[in-house]
């Protein structure tokens, strides 16, 4: 009788990093593999320079010195067709805790005229550090305090006010977490009585996109934003110059997103059916060190007469948001996903999407592949429609074809990852770059896994004088020394991950086993 044994190994590159990890129950196995039906091996490794600055050891801002006022020959006097900031844009250049400013809005419009600030950017640790505006003749608050990310530009003014006096405090906390961060602001001042605020240096009115309100005494001009009204599919703008785009997402159409720069979004907006579910999945396809975020907004409701006035996702702790968190916290691959549907408090007509390139982690641009599936016999869609690979169950779930697998995890699946024999080369050489069938032995690794990927490969046993009597030993190299890859072997079927935790050194042992 011949004895058929099949040996699967799955290779996957972690996220590097030490200080995310779960607390869970940690041991070590060696890398030998005794050929035995109840034999599981799980084997960690470190490899994989493309990681490096992928995943830094905190998404949370270093904690500062507290600062004394650095402001302290404020105010500082700003006319119109000037700018002022404080901080930067990035994380390397941010303001000090403790830091309080005040700068004087006045000179450059008519003593009865309107002046404003439009702020240009702006992001603060959101209810820590604040921004108030003031009217200077009288010290009342206009409006509400700013603070936290917010969509920019945005422009502050009142009315037949000449002066005002804007002011920033920031507390002594720093944020521990992944949602706002100690950045800064950029502001410019204009007259808002005889213009309406754009960034176009061209003075290009409401960026292209809309129209400015007519002047009359006293009195503010304002820009009104071109959108779309409930029977068209046009892209939609926002912001108070209108420079912000909502683009149209036509449903299970493809949208790509390329250069999405540091600390940018880009946004989508689609129509949502009543009893329609759907998904909505982004893949990361451009530099290792882009960071995306996927995010759905809250639903919103375009009126019958055009009234659109949705709320567009932000760093924020809002519940008002929904995102795909844990896949972007723990880096854990290059598909992120969200299913959804009209129901309990998403409840309108129109979804906005949304895709930030996350200023905490990111030193590169994102590129990707933005697509919103939905069902046409309202079961749950697929992510990536199964990669080609494989059948949709009601259930959301892909049934791979054989040889095909996706990430991992315990569900749902991509099928994605080609299984590659390599039956043929034992005691030989083998990459993990992708492709149909394996590597050539004397052919150097051309492809590195991205963080998160996976790699199948699978070996039959079929010589009955191995069993009990042979060791395979499973020997892994690494070409650089930065990244945390896991190899693990088991017989008889496909590695798998039983609860979908993050296998990260602490973590793999209690998640293995499935």
């Amino acid at each position: 009788m011949l004895l058929h044994s099949l040996i699967n190994l799955l290779l996957l590159l972690l996220p590097t990093t030490q200080s995310l990890r779960p607390t869970l129950p940690f041991s070590h196995h060696g890398k030998l593999l005794n050929i035995d039906p109840s034999v599981t091996v799980a084997v960690q490794d470190n490899i994989q320079n493309e990681a490096k600055q992928h995943y830094p050891k905190s998404v949370s801002s270093p904690r500062r010195q507290l600062a004394a006022d650095t402001c302290a020959t404020s105010p500082t006097t700003v006319a119109s067709g000037s700018s002022f900031s404080l901080g930067g844009t990035n994380k390397d250049t941010t303001y000090a805790n403790t830091q309080s400013c005040t700068w004087l809005i006045n000179g450059g419009v008519a003593v009865d005229g309107t002046i404003g600030v439009a702020f240009t950017f702006f992001h603060t640790e959101e209810n820590q550090d604040t921004v108030q505006i003031y009217d200077a003749s009288d010290n009342t608050l206009i409006g509400t305090a700013h603070s936290g990310d917010e969509l920019t530009p945005f422009v502050v003014s009142k009315d037949g006010v000449s002066s005002l006096k804007v002011v920033f405090t920031a507390n002594e906390a720093v944020a521990q977490s992944s949602r706002t961060l100690q950045l800064g602001f950029s502001a410019t001042v204009f007259d808002a009585g005889t213009q309406c605020y754009s960034a176009d240096s061209g003075a290009t009115v409401c960026s292209g996109h809309g129209t400015c309100s007519p002047v009359a005494a006293r009195t503010a001009r304002k820009c009104v934003c071109s959108k779309p009204t409930l029977s068209e599919t046009s892209d939609a703008y926002f912001g108070d110059d209108c420079s912000v785009k909502v683009a149209h997402l036509a449903v299970n159409t493809k949208a790509e997103i390329r250069d999405l720069a540091i600390g940018k979004w880009s946004y989508f907006w689609s129509e949502v059916a009543p009893t329609t579910k759907y998904l909505v999945d982004f893949k990361d396809v451009g530099d290792v060190n882009g960071d995306p975020l996927l995010v759905l907004g809250s639903a919103s409701t375009i009126a019958p007469d055009g009234t659109w006035n949705p709320v567009l996702p932000r760093l924020s702790s809002s519940t008002r948001y929904y995102e795909d968190y844990l896949s972007w916290y723990y880096d854990r691959s290059d598909i992120h996903y969200m299913h959804f549907k009209k129901q309990g408090t998403f409840n309108g007509n129109r979804a906005i999407i949304a895709i930030f390139n996350h200023v905490a982690r990111a030193s590169k641009k994102v590129d990707g592949d933005l697509t919103l599936r939905s069902s046409t016999t309202n079961a749950w869609p697929c992510i990536m429609d199964c990669s080609g690979h494989g059948t949709c169950s009601g259930r959301g779930h892909c049934t791979c074809a054989p040889d095909w697998y996706g990430n991992g995890w315990r569900a749902p699946d991509t099928c994605e990852y080609q299984m590659k024999d390599i039956t043929g080369y034992l005691d030989e050489k083998i990459g993990t770059e992708t492709g149909s069938k394996p590597v050539p032995p004397s052919t150097e690794v051309e492809k590195p896994l991205r963080v998160g990927a996976w790699a199948y490969y699978k070996l039959v046993v079929s010589n009955v004088n191995w069993v009990g009597h042979r060791t395979i030993a499973i020997d892994f190299t690494s070409l650089s020394p930065h990244a945390q890859p896991i190899v693990v072997v088991k017989k008889g079927s496909v590695p798998r991950l039983k609860y979908g935790y993050l296998p990260t050194y602490d973590a793999f042992d209690f998640d293995f086993g499935k």
